[in-house]
């Protein structure tokens, strides 16, 4: 199983929390993180979020944040925007599941391979 630190909470201090995998395998340690985020004190890198859409699926990461509320959204839609958002400035698109940066003034992820995606917020599919 790989060590490689995907996400981080500042709680419990001095030292915070770090999360691989394998921890990130476990619901509620992913509920946990969420609940982080929402209090911002926590961070999902882009290898983090392509695990938890590999692992849980959009459609999931959906049910985790119903209790918790992370986003403050009216609706499925933009709850489902808000949590594609997160992914997108961590540097994961999970759309087309490429890594790279996101530029939220012209809506564009850059790939690391050079090549460019515009987001289209009102074409976001559902699942």
């Amino acid at each position: 199983m790989s060590t490689e630190i995907l996400a981080w909470t500042k709680e419990p201090e001095p030292k915070g929390t770090l999360f691989t995998a394998q921890d990130l395998a476990n619901r509620e340690n992913v509920i946990a993180l969420f609940w982080a985020c929402k209090l911002n004190v926590g961070y999902i890198t882009a290898d983090g979020w392509e695990y938890l859409f590999h692992k849980y699926g959009l459609s999931e990461l959906l049910h985790i944040d119903l209790d918790i509320k992370w986003f403050d959204s009216q609706d499925l839609k933009s709850q489902t925007c808000d949590l594609i958002y997160e992914s997108l400035i961590a540097g994961y698109n999970p759309i087309h599941t490429q890594k790279g940066d996101y530029d939220t003034e012209t809506r564009t992820f850059l790939n690391l391979d050079g090549t460019t995606q515009l987001i289209d917020w009102d074409k976001i599919v559902l699942e």
